[in-house]
């Protein structure tokens, strides 16, 4: 899977993510999802939660759009 911004997803390092958001999609809660900026942003929140330290961006890319696509679902009016 190439993600938005270029990079891939490694081995194990994204693979519950990756069914989470398939989950998502399947359950009708991924359109009209968070913007590429907005996603961006939250990965960025979640590296500076981490002090900055190495990590895998593309595992942070994936949580914040799982957050965000989570979010807007819960907060749509049923």
């Amino acid at each position: 899977m190439t993600l938005r911004h270029g990079n891939r997803i490694g081995q194990g390092g994204g693979e519950q993510a990756v069914r989470e958001l398939q989950d998502l999609a399947a359950a009708g809660m991924a359109s009209g999802g968070p913007t590429e900026d907005e996603i961006r942003q939250r990965a960025h929140e979640i590296y500076l939660s981490r002090g900055g330290a190495p990590g895998n961006a593309e595992v942070d890319w994936l949580q914040a759009e799982i957050e965000l696509r989570t979010r807007k679902a819960k907060a749509r009016p049923n």
